[in-house]
């Protein structure tokens, strides 16, 4: 993660030791400090209006100084991403073997290895299993790219 702490020589708000400090330690940070007067066209590239200001991964956060706990929550918050999928994905696999599911398997296995071979039904057999596991995880991409776009539209609340 990629932190861009815009500032210009000489002012007195743009003092980010403190925010620094707070984003190595929260870990898997790069901070880098920006002067717009150096990198005019990068500031005006992701909108900068105001100094100080700070951009994480390419994208203005904060258009003034945050407070600590805001640097800290913004951090995280983009760092929970991943985590949030991998559970999502545990979960969903999880849910996968409900009754309703494990249910449903007899028939088609009973199509798949009825008049074949050991190890072709066995082919066939995981080959089924391997498209339903697609399936669901194709459909969980779908939703959780939904339920981002709804965010988006919703304003991050």
């Amino acid at each position: 993660m990629k932190i861009e702490f815009f500032h210009a020589p000489g002012c007195e708000r743009c003092a980010a030791a403190e925010l620094q400090a707070i984003a190595v330690a929260v870990g898997g940070v790069e901070w880098c400090a920006v002067n717009v007067l150096d990198s005019l066209d990068r500031a005006v590239e992701l909108g900068v209006l105001t100094l100080p200001a700070l951009a994480i991964d390419g994208e203005l956060v904060f258009t003034t100084l945050p407070s600590a706990a805001q640097l800290t929550a913004a951090l995280l918050a983009s760092q929970s991403l991943w985590a949030a999928s991998g559970i999502s994905l545990l979960a969903g696999l999880f849910f996968s073997l409900s009754p309703l599911a494990i249910a449903a398997l007899p028939v088609p296995l009973a199509y798949v290895t009825h008049a074949r071979a050991p190890k072709e039904a066995a082919r066939f057999g995981l080959s089924f299993i391997a498209g339903m596991i697609g399936a669901h995880a194709v459909l969980g991409l779908v939703a959780s790219f939904g339920g981002q776009a709804v965010q988006v539209l919703l304003g991050h609340y």
